[in-house]
């Protein structure tokens, strides 16, 4: 069904470094971690199915402290099946880390208790 979802939860990252936060999406989308909204981006782009890279409208650099994250993402879905994935990999070079550039040991638990 067409309209506006939303997911929220908790990113935890168990020590403190630089990630490039991914939304894998076609559809517009918008991304907060701990209130501040980190991008948003209102138009339809092509979809990239890879798991690294996507337009840089739906990515952000950042430093992230080691904790508890609240993450919020919102996402407009059309009539087409919603294709979405968030990720946190490392924002170093690419090509420097080749295949390793998820290992970030950050993971996602909506149950996790908040540091904040």
């Amino acid at each position: 069904m067409p309209g506006k979802y939303t997911a929220v939860s908790k990113l935890v990252n168990p020590n403190e470094q630089a990630v490039r936060l991914i939304a894998g999406t076609a559809n517009p989308v918008k991304v907060w971690l701990n209130g501040t909204v980190l991008f948003e981006d209102d138009q339809e782009t092509e979809f990239m199915p890879a798991y690294h890279r996507s337009p840089r409208s739906k990515m952000h650099e950042l430093i992230i402290p080691a904790g508890t994250h609240d993450i919020r993402i919102e996402v407009m879905k059309d009539e087409k099946p919603l294709e979405l994935f968030i990720l946190p990999i490392l924002a170093e070079n690419l090509a420097k880390i080749g295949e390793f550039f998820y290992l970030t040991e950050i993971y996602f638990d909506a149950d996790a208790p908040s540091l904040l």
